[in-house]
Parts: structure tokens; sequence; C-alpha cells
């Protein structure tokens, strides 16, 4: 019958595309370990040096952790006056001054 044919046609079809997402999957998980595999490759020389002792000498012991400090108040303030957009931007100061603080004082 007609539609016994269609039915069949439409199973093998099914069955074609069932393959085709599978070849497509394998692909896909190669092509992501070829790309893991280059990343690693360009990461690998990378590497964030100490800075001379030159640059930590030349700040004032502590003048980082004084200046996350002012701008953690100087946000609150801020915030408190109304200027709210003020207050965000110099909040977001400390995690970056205690980051270069970390860095200037790296030991490696």
């Amino acid at each position: 019958m007609v539609t016994e044919d269609i039915k069949e046609d439409i199973k093998e079809k099914a069955e074609e595309q069932r393959g085709r997402v599978e070849e497509y999957k394998e692909k896909g998980k190669e092509m992501g370990r070829q790309v893991q595999e280059k990343a690693r490759e360009a990461m690998e020389g990378l590497r964030l040096e100490a800075p001379p002792e030159s640059v930590g000498r030349a700040m004032p012991p502590g003048l980082l952790n004084w200046l996350t400090l002012g701008s953690i108040f100087g946000s609150i303030t801020l915030y408190f006056m109304g200027r709210k957009q003020d207050a965000i931007f110099i909040g977001l100061w400390p995690p970056t001054l205690q980051a270069v603080n970390s860095w200037l004082h790296r030991r490696d």
C-alpha cells in the first residue's frame, strides 16, 4: 500500500538523519579537542612576571591598602549623598588596587 511505502521511506530517512547527527556530534567533539589543544599550546609560554624590585620600592609601603580603604569609604559616602553611579564606579576600584598590590609584592 502507498501509506506503508511512505512510512518505510520516512523511517529510512529518519535513520539516515540520525546517522548524520551522530557524525556531526563526533566532528564537533574532535574540533573541540583540537581547539583546547591549541589553546593549551598558546598559553604555555604566557606567564606574568613579577615586576622589577625598583617598582615596589618606589611606592610607600601600604599605599595601595590606604587607597583601597579610601575608595571604599569614598564609594559609601557618594552612595549616601545620592550619587549612586559615581559610588558604583569608585566601588569597583578596590579589587583592582588589591590585585596590583598583590602583583607588586609577589615573590616567585
